[in-house]
């Protein structure tokens, strides 16, 4: 899913979250029921600088998101059980309604085009199909930790996917 380079050999377009302090101090929060979907992503985004928290269940991260004001992004799957991709989607919209700045990544394995089409209707910044590329997860989340930040800032129409 995600390439594997050794720590330090970033490309010149993934150093910006390592040089971008306030980037890199906002939190990515990676939400799937497949613990090893989890931990392959985490381990891959963790080697290009980016700033991890996991979770395996909806609950455990709205418990988290609760409980911390520092994620920029939850990248979340759709289809989990219990409180799924979507109902997550709607809870963060309410924190963001309040202030927040979170942004949401989705990804699914199994979506279909209704979700795909939900997910865009609810603000989500972008939705990929498993499997994707590591490229396409990194720039995802570079746009949406820069939107995510300016939203904190004040100007949430600074960046868009």
């Amino acid at each position: 899913m995600v390439s594997s380079a050794p720590p330090g050999q970033y490309k010149p377009a993934e150093m910006q979250i390592a040089t971008l302090p306030a980037l890199r101090d906002l939190k990515v929060l990676i939400v799937d029921d497949e613990a090893e979907v989890v931990e392959e992503l985490a381990l891959g985004l963790r080697r290009r600088a980016f700033n991890v928290i996991t979770a395996t269940a909806g609950a455990e991260a709205w418990a988290i998101l609760a409980t911390t004001d520092d994620v920029g992004v939850v990248v979340c799957d759709i289809r989990m059980p219990g409180l799924d991709g979507h109902a997550l989607v709607q809870r963060i919209d309410g924190l963001n309604k309040a202030g927040r700045g979170i942004e949401v990544v989705l990804i699914s394995g199994h979506a279909t085009a209704e979700d795909e089409a939900n997910a865009r209707e609810a603000g989500v910044f972008a939705f990929l199909r498993k499997p994707f590329l590591g490229a396409e997860m990194r720039s995802a989340l570079r746009q949406a930790l820069a939107r995510s930040l300016a939203r904190r800032q004040g100007d949430g129409n600074a960046v868009k996917a």
